[in-house]
């Protein structure tokens, strides 16, 4: 819905935008509440839209790599569709070796600690990233070879 408030703008709109805190939960991160949420007051000439799993095309239920995924694809199959419909151009940042995930969020964690005190351990990173790695390893190389950003 917020997406499409941003893009489908009406004279003297308010849109809030969801905020995410990855300090909240310890380190594991959470939508801060909505009333802490900026509110959009004005058109926006761009609307930049990140998310982790965006881009991400669900593959055949024959060709998952780990069972764990099952729920996963299935969600992408759902929802694919909707998302980059929505999308004027998606571009993706290709990076090297996804195991560099691990020390790229480490990194952020030690980061957050110094400026909150709350954030993850090194181990709790490595679990955590742990659990997103299976769909790293099943998608990516989808979303590098699809190339898709029309401009």
């Amino acid at each position: 819905a917020t997406l499409r408030r941003l893009t489908h703008w009406r004279p003297g709109g308010r849109v809030p935008v969801p905020r995410y805190d990855k300090s909240a939960r310890g380190g594991a991160g959470d939508r801060l509440p909505p009333g802490q949420w900026p509110v959009v007051t004005e058109r926006p000439q761009v609307v930049f839209f990140e998310g982790w799993c965006l881009g991400f095309e669900p593959v055949a239920a024959a060709a998952l790599c780990d069972p764990c995924l099952a729920p996963v694809n299935a969600a992408l199959g759902e929802q694919f569709e909707a998302w980059t419909g929505a999308l004027d151009a998606l571009v993706v940042v290709q990076v090297e070796d996804p195991e560099y995930v691990y020390e790229w969020r480490r990194e952020a964690e030690r980061e957050m600690k110094g400026r909150s005190g709350a954030g993850m351990s090194d181990a709790e990173v490595t679990r955590f990233c742990d659990r997103c790695m299976p769909a790293y390893r099943q998608y990516l190389p989808g979303l590098y070879t699809a190339a898709v950003v029309p401009l």
